[in-house]
Formats: C-alpha cells, sequence, structure tokens
C-alpha cells in the first residue's frame, strides 16, 4: 500500500481523503498545507487520526508519496514549487495534473502526471455506436462548484447497486478513486473546440 502526504487541503483534497479510507492501494498518512489552513487542519486530524500539519517536511517522513492538487483556493504558486522540490530532494514520488505543472518550473519527467498529456498518434476512424447502457453526466461551472464531490458520490450509490461503472473525471484526483481522468489535451488552449472533440473521439 502506497502511503500518500496529500498538498495543499482544500474541498477537492477532502473528498480524496474520505473517498481512500478504505481504498487497499493508497493510504492517506499525512495531509500539509498553508499556514492560513491552520484551524482546518488541527479539526481535520481531530476527525481523521491522521497526521496534519504546516510543516511540509515532517508531512514528508511519514510518506511514500506526494499528490499535489489544483490551487483552487489561489494561493502562490511559490510554495507549490518550494515544496514539489523538496519532494524531489526527498527522492518522494510525485502526483500532480497538467494545469499544476504548466504552472511550476518542474521537469515533467521526475512527476507522475494524473493524466495523458499527448495525442496518440494512432488515427483510428470512429464507429457510432448506439449506447445501450445508462449516461450519467454531472455538470458544474467554475473550480470550486462542487462536482468532484457529486461524481464520486454517483459512482459509489451505482456501484453498491452491484453496477459497474465506468466514471470520467476532470478532476485529477479521481484517478485515485477508480475514475478515469479527462486527457490534458482537452485543456490545450493551442486546440479549437472542434479539434478537441475530433481529438477525443478518436482516441
Amino acid at each position: 500500500m502506497e502511503k500518500l502526504v496529500v498538498f495543499p487541503l482544500n474541498n477537492d483534497t477532502e473528498i480524496l481523503i474520505k473517498g481512500l479510507k478504505e481504498n487497499k492501494l493508497y493510504q492517506v498518512v499525512a495531509v500539509s498545507s498553508y499556514i492560513e489552513d491552520r484551524s482546518r487542519l488541527e479539526l481535520l486530524q481531530k476527525k481523521s487520526s491522521i497526521y496534519c500539519s504546516t510543516e511540509f517536511e515532517e508531512c514528508l517522513t511519514r510518506a511514500d508519496a506526494i499528490v499535489f492538487s489544483e490551487n483552487t483556493m489561489g494561493y502562490s504558486y511559490d510554495g507549490y514549487q518550494k515544496r514539489v522540490q523538496m519532494a524531489l530532494d526527498s527522492g518522494k514520488k510525485i502526483y500532480a495534473g497538467l494545469a499544476l505543472l504548466d504552472k511550476i518550473q518542474i521537469d515533467r519527467d521526475k512527476v507522475c502526471i494524473l493524466q495523458e498529456s499527448e495525442l496518440s498518434d494512432e488515427v483510428v476512424s470512429p464507429n457510432k455506436k448506439e449506447i445501450d447502457i445508462p449516461v450519467i453526466s454531472v455538470m458544474g461551472l467554475g473550480e470550486n462548484c462542487d462536482k468532484f464531490q457529486l461524481q464520486v458520490k454517483i459512482k459509489k450509490v451505482i456501484e453498491k447497486q452491484g453496477y459497474r461503472v465506468l466514471a470520467l473525471c476532470s478532476n485529477v484526483l479521481g484517478g485515485f478513486l477508480g475514475m478515469e481522468n479527462l486527457p490534458g489535451f482537452l485543456y490545450s488552449k493551442f486546440m479549437s473546440y472542434p479539434e478537441k472533440i475530433i481529438a477525443y473521439t478518436l482516441k
């Protein structure tokens, strides 16, 4: 089981922590965040018994890998840069999404990217097929609209009914919870919407 540090504490990482409680592959052993989140960290530690601290180095000593969540709270990317470098220096495995990596100067070869970043070289002609299973879509506007929480809850509810679920998630943390991440090229500034749709269809 891989022991994880999660950084920073925000709504998305709280959903991840809750979702990984009974996971057999990953265990959250520590949560670190900015000094502004100290009271939230203290509350989470009381509720979960997970080690929570603003001291990132102390959290690093407890884990095998670090999960860096997207910056939904508007904090300085300098803080991310510093902590990613500390993780690299300590030899820990790093998980991060493309949106975050676009904002900080880190060699991508040293990071486990939580979504596919490249278009496939193979071009497959799309075959239209009728979908004979239910499709549920959870949409939201903005980074803090709680659609991630809804996606996780709906997946769990349907699975409890005995169904297999293929869940596509725009939040890169969804991969830890058995969901498929949307490929990174969908967020590219260099592709038009029609190009993205065609590329995704051919994928």
